[in-house]
């Protein structure tokens, strides 16, 4: 799965430490982020930037960095004194939920393809192509848009090759 940095809220540095967070954390305006993995790691290298500046600073108040899983937020603070938190930053990070892709074989240009749906033939994993030698589909690409039925040129013009069995009353099991 991947994500993306779709909110980026950067308020007013209050310090010189919160100026240098400010300046690192701009750089992740707006970016694409590949798969869990490299989330966490985004978010291991936030963390691990304030605790440098937490370190290189000790006589400031702390910075204190947040991950809030369901709301799929980074935010970095200072507690005040009156006890509610004075925000540097609030990133908001979403799951991508489709990729728009080109394909001269796809004669919908303007179509999006959707993960987990074939931009091809429009099968699913519960709706898969069937090929008496090749058995039931599987995801082609990591991003789960084509199957490797309809990847497979051989496989796809083959007359053999059954789309969508489930939709349209094929009987074959996967």
């Amino acid at each position: 799965m991947m994500f993306f940095v779709y909110n980026l809220s950067i308020y007013s540095p209050k310090n010189k430490a919160c100026k240098e967070l400010n300046d690192f954390i701009v750089q992740f305006n707006h970016i694409l982020i590949k798969d869990e993995c490299s989330l966490d790691a985004l978010r291991c290298s936030i963390e691990a930037k304030i605790n440098e500046i937490n370190s290189a600073h000790p006589k400031l108040r702390p910075i204190r960095y947040d991950w809030n899983e369901s709301l799929m937020r980074i935010d970095a603070s200072i507690k005040a004194g009156s006890g509610c938190p004075d925000y540097l930053f609030v990133m908001d990070v979403c799951c991508v939920q489709s990729v728009f892709q080109f394909s001269e074989a796809n004669s919908q240009a303007n179509a999006i393809a959707t993960l987990g749906i074939c931009r091809v033939c429009g099968c699913t994993e519960n709706d898969p192509c069937y090929h008496p030698d090749h058995s039931t589909c599987w995801w082609a690409d990591e991003e789960h848009t084509i199957c490797s039925h309809c990847a497979d040129p051989d496989i796809a013009n083959d007359p053999i090759t059954e789309h969508c069995i489930n939709s349209k009353g094929g009987h074959h099991e996967k």
